[in-house]
């Protein structure tokens, strides 16, 4: 009987290490580092730990606004010697950011996390942001300083999250020359340009260029959640992979799991979400119609609405594919949901297809209105683009956008890379 109940033991033990070692999706909790106390807290921490690099990185642009229009130039020893501190200061709050992250994120080598050394990190950020911004007030309305006027843009915390109160009218379309394509042929890759006052950053992938890859990523093969752009760099790094270029690929729930359908390497991971309105968070991706980026077997991409999708995919194979909403164009039309004239902006980053068949991703470096967003991916010629997210969204380009955006909050990732 000794020896039975000791098989029976043996038997549930593999089993349960097994269903460990599945992949997420085969079960709802990931186990990607132990905690000293309960699970809910440290989710807490994740969540505002959102808001968090949100406002830290408004600190991020107000510096190089200040930068970019001479107000750090002074003409007084005192001013000159705060400017130093200044830049010092944001340097160690992009380090203690840096390792606020790896705390909240990264598996710590197994080791216990504590949540008085979380919320000890959370204090020194708070209080390091406060000092900076305490001391760039010091230079507004100096008359030792050479400065330009404020621009009037709204400000991103006026941000709403659903901005479907618009009039559907003809009126919301942009005219004939707002239209125009100001580049009918850039370049694959990297290409920043700026449009309507407001800097963006392009790239442009050809996936008939055969020496790179992209690839749609969320977990690692620890099935734990990447979370940010220099953890799956440094994972592609060890299976000899350089990074190119990444953007967050689409929007998460709590814990790090996609809004909607995500598809990784064939392997559906998250269903599509057809419902049409909810209630609560995730208003924009509901915003109608959402839609779906894919990429075939065939290796053709498509940017579509998730009702196309859903109709034709009886006859699809997909390789990679994620849902986000809304659609900011659909057949050369811009959303009729979106405002003119809104002041409700936000950091924002999408996708769409050129004409001739290249994806390209776009970013805005500074908040912008949805239907601006859109007007830029127009000026491409894309007849169809999709949203990804906002606030938190991210762009990596090798030698050119690095130190900011590689960490952060994210969720679905996507990633062109090649192999050494």
């Amino acid at each position: 009987m000794y020896k039975i109940i000791s098989i029976v033991l043996v038997f549930i033990s593999l089993f349960v290490l097994d269903y460990k070692q599945k992949p997420f999706f085969f079960h709802n909790q990931l186990d990607s580092f132990k905690l000293a106390d309960k699970d809910s807290t440290i989710e807490g921490y994740r969540t505002e730990y959102r808001i968090l690099i949100s406002s830290c990185e408004e600190l991020d642009k107000k510096l190089k606004t200040f930068k970019s229009q001479n107000q750090f130039t002074s003409n007084t020893e005192e001013k000159g010697t705060l400017i130093k501190v200044i830049q010092s200061d944001y340097d160690k709050l992009k380090k203690l950011l840096s390792n606020y992250n790896k705390l909240l994120f990264d598996d710590n080598n197994g080791r216990s996390i504590k949540i008085e050394d979380i919320a000890q990190k959370k204090e020194e950020i708070i209080n390091l942001k406060k000092t900076i911004d305490s001391n760039l007030s010091e230079f507004k309305n100096d008359s030792s300083v050479i400065s330009t006027p404020n621009s009037n843009k709204p400000s991103i915390f006026q941000e709403n999250k659903n901005e479907n109160t618009i009039q559907n009218t003809s009126e919301n379309q942009p005219s004939f020359a707002e239209e125009e394509i100001i580049e009918k042929k850039v370049k694959n890759g990297y290409y920043p340009f700026t449009y309507k006052d407001a800097d963006y950053t392009a790239f442009v992938v050809d996936l008939k260029e055969k020496d790179k890859v992209l690839s749609f990523f969320l977990t690692d093969k620890q099935n734990r959640f990447y979370n940010n752009i220099n953890n799956l760099k440094n994972e592609l790094k060890k299976e000899g992979k350089i990074l190119l270029f990444a953007t967050n690929g689409g929007m998460y729930r709590q814990g790090g799991y996609p809004q909607g359908l995500f598809v990784a390497n064939g392997i559906e991971m998250t269903e599509v979400d057809l419902k049409q309105e909810v209630k609560g968070e995730f208003l924009n991706f509901y915003i109608q119609p959402n839609g779906i980026f894919y990429i075939n077997d065939k290796n053709l991409p498509t940017v579509c609405t998730t009702d196309e999708y859903i109709k034709a995919n009886n006859n699809l194979k997909v390789s990679f594919a994620t849902q986000s909403g809304p659609m900011l164009i659909y057949n050369s039309v811009i959303n009729k949901n979106f405002n003119k004239d809104s002041k409700n902006v936000n950091i924002r980053n999408g996708v769409g297809l050129l004409s001739d068949g290249r994806i390209i991703f776009l970013i805005s470096n500074e908040p912008v209105t949805f239907y601006n967003f859109s007007l830029a991916f127009k000026k491409f010629g894309c007849k169809n683009a999709l949203y990804l997210d906002g606030a938190i969204s991210k762009m990596y380009v090798q030698n050119n956008r690095e130190d900011n955006d590689l960490y952060g909050n994210l969720g679905p990732l996507i990633g062109l890379f090649i192999k050494k």
